[in-house]
């Protein structure tokens, strides 16, 4: 087929985008093909395909969000044979695809055959079990051909008479990135990474299906019932991941802490879930929260004040692995607790922080990426031998540092190593551990009449111009420095010490306001994708229905209450 189809060349956009074109032959089958300059790595087509041979098969869970990972089979499976049989070819690359939820096949195989002499590769996936496959069903045949010295061209076959919507949709367009960025050098293999990839310590079947067990018997029922202002939908199943990791971890390593302390517990969720796995420990918070008592009243979630700086940090007695889960200011003192009573730790950073207030910025890197080497470096320096992972979270900030206690132990000279790097960082400052009470600083504490005032003053501003009519009025789009115009000098200044602005203010008032790369409109719910369940309505009233001149545009189908609930 390679030599009866005419190739179509396919140019870079001056938008940065490949443009995608298709032909359809007499027998059914689609051809995608398109021309790639090699950039800055000048790679042969052999290596160029085997490259992007390696990120199709271990990295494409990153584009179906059906799959949590894949896992190569070895030559020794029992299950080859069969699978390769199944695939119908006779030798092949084969992964197991790991499906997130049970409905998809728990047994689908990836299989990759090398066609040598046309540099080729023919992808084919199929499940041994009667699950509905996760993956593209049907098989697909990528070549490259050496255009010139400068060129390579990529074709991609299928079969039309299948449902290809999501192939052309999400893994073609994927592809095309992939190449580009192999060809520019993105992927360079010997570029310095942080870790190899999302939770490559552990094994991801087993985390797979330890996830959505503790998700589906403990997580579903918190969200229901979370009592947080905080999103359930996002801090839950996030601890519920990090509760999955750590129990894998140490079920892998043969490692079942006596009692663990979660330092900086916050709301007390991953105790909570950690105890009911099984493992005993307790949280330690400056602060309680209310769902320690109201929704872990039998977790053991302690108040209370810790010195770092001291050898006598105020630590709950018996603990014998800490962890640091989003701990800010406490992240760099926590490998400092655990040296000095030569305990192992985990450490999920977040806000960055060194031993006296904020990480000042020094390189290149992010300041995420920073504090990372940062807490890395001070682990390492106490004698810690440190691994990084990612873990597969909800969270831009997922990157962990697993931190154990070497067989030949620490270094001797602890307490001097740990005056040592606390002066380094010292200049004049010293430890100060946040209020009991934090003052609110999010806009969140303007008086009710201002706020109800400014927000009135914005929508009349946004509903400018606009004649009633049949449809339901939107209101035009306005940039962020539009709005600022709005406000008076007092405003403004109230705004400032606030901390955050007219974009937290507006982003605070979400159910109103829809704030996109500094453009500011009315919220349209009937646009909205993520709303609240079907049939569970939200407490708060709705602003529209009692408001805008039109009322609400979902009617009977808004989430938000239409009446004051008594």
């Amino acid at each position: 087929w390679f030599e009866s189809t005419a190739s179509i060349a396919l140019r870079k956009e001056m938008i940065g985008r490949w443009k995608v074109q298709m032909i359809t032959s007499e027998g059914g089958t689609s051809l995608h093909s398109y021309r790639v300059a090699l950039g800055q790595r000048k790679l042969s087509v052999d290596s160029l395909l085997y490259e992007l041979i390696d990120i199709i098969t271990t990295k494409i869970y990153t584009v179906n969000r059906r799959l949590s990972g894949s896992v190569e089979i070895s030559e020794h499976d029992t299950r080859k044979d069969e699978i390769l049989e199944r695939a119908g070819v006779a030798e092949g690359i084969i992964h197991k695809l790991i499906s997130k939820v049970a409905i998809f096949s728990q047994e689908c195989y990836a299989v990759c055959t090398v066609i040598k002499d046309e540099t080729a590769a023919r992808f084919t996936s199929i499940c041994l079990d009667e699950g509905k496959n996760p993956h593209v069903p049907f098989p697909y045949t990528l070549q490259l051909r050496e255009v010139n010295a400068d060129e390579i061209s990529i074709s991609i076959l299928y079969d039309m008479n299948e449902n290809v919507s999501w192939m052309e949709k999400c893994l073609i367009p994927s592809i095309i990135r992939w190449i580009d960025n192999i060809v520019n050098g993105t992927f360079d293999k010997n570029r310095v990474r942080l870790c190899e990839g999302t939770n490559s310590l552990i094994g991801v079947e087993e985390y797979t299906r330890n996830y959505r067990e503790i998700k589906d018997q403990f997580g579903r029922e918190v969200a229901k019932n979370w009592i947080d202002k905080t999103s359930a939908e996002k801090f839950v199943f996030e601890d519920c991941g990090i509760a999955t990791y750590l129990s894998v971890l140490w079920t892998s390593r043969n490692v079942r802490p006596k009692r663990f302390v979660d330092v900086g517990c916050g709301n007390g969720l991953l105790v909570h879930l950690l105890n009911n796995l099984g493992y005993s420990g307790c949280g330690v918070d400056l602060r309680e929260r209310k769902t320690w008592k109201g929704m872990f009243p039998q977790d053991e979630l302690v108040e209370c004040a810790l010195d770092p700086s001291s050898s006598m940090s105020g630590l709950p007695e018996g603990g014998d692995f800490l962890i640091g889960n989003h701990s800010d200011e406490l992240t760099p003192w926590i490998p400092v607790m655990a040296a000095r009573s030569c305990l192992p730790f985990f450490l999920l950073p977040c806000c960055p922080f060194d031993f006296y207030g904020k990480l000042p910025r020094k390189g290149t890197a992010s300041l995420y990426e920073e504090l990372i080497l940062y807490v890395k470096k001070i682990s390492e320096r106490l004698g810690y031998t440190v691994e990084i992972d990612k873990l597969a979270i909800p969270s831009t900030k997922r990157t962990a540092l697993v931190c154990t206690v070497p067989p030949n132990g620490l270094r001797e000279d602890l307490e001097e190593e740990i005056d040592r790097l606390l002066e380094e960082s010292k200049k004049g400052r010293v430890f100060i551990a946040r209020a009991k009470q934090e003052k609110v600083r999010n806009c969140s504490g303007m008086g009710k009449e201002a706020r109800e005032a400014l927000i009135e003053r914005i929508v009349k501003r946004l509903m400018e111009g606009e004649e009633k009519g049949e449809e339901w009025r939107k209101g035009q789009t306005l940039t962020l420095p539009q709005i600022v115009s709005l406000l008076s000098p007092h405003e403004k200044k109230m705004m400032k010490e606030q901390c955050g602005g007219v974009q937290t203010f507006l982003k605070n008032q979400h159910q109103i306001f829809k704030v996109v790369s500094g453009t500011v409109s009315l919220r349209d719910w009937r646009e909205e994708t993520r709303c609240a369940p079907e049939g569970r309505l939200r407490k708060s009233l709705c602003w529209f229905h009692a408001n805008h001149p039109d009322g609400c545009p979902m009617n009977d189908k808004c989430t938000f209450s239409h009446s004051p609930v008594m």
